[in-house]
Order: structure tokens, then sequence, then C-alpha cells
């Protein structure tokens, strides 16, 4: 079996995973990305939410930065 095998038919699209190809870490992941896109998508919000995305990163990066970037310079000088 690949590692990864995409089925698309009219009504659905069947993804197989080989297991042994993937971590449990990554394949529960990915589980959880596909079920919160769906449920965005369900959820069915106008366009006004990315504004408000937009505003709460810019808040969290303000407020974050400089403990961020802490983190990068000391694992270039790690690496």
């Amino acid at each position: 079996m690949e590692a990864l095998q995409i089925e698309n038919t009219k009504d659905v699209l069947t993804i197989r995973l080989d297991k042994s190809s993937f971590s449990n870490q990554y394949i529960s992941n990915l589980i959880t990305q596909l079920r919160t896109e769906y449920l965005i998508h369900k959820a069915d919000f106008d366009e006004s939410i990315e504004e408000i995305s937009d505003e709460i990163k810019q808040n969290w990066w303000t407020k974050n930065r400089g403990k961020v970037m802490e983190k990068v310079e000391n694992f270039q000088q790690n690496d």
C-alpha cells in the first residue's frame, strides 16, 4: 500500500493513510484539522469573521513577539 491514497467518486472522497507511514500524532492532528474546517464551514460565518481573526492574530503577535523571537534566536545559536 502507498503511504497516501486518494479516491474521488461522484459523492465521496476517500483518503487512505498507511498508518505505518505516519505518526499517531500526525493522524490525530490531521483529523482535528479536517473536523475544525468542517465545523467552520457548517457555522457559515460571514466575511467579518476574517477581520476578527486578523485582529486576534495581530494582538497575539504584538503581545508575544519578544518571546517568540527570543526562542528563535536561542534555537539559531544552538544550531
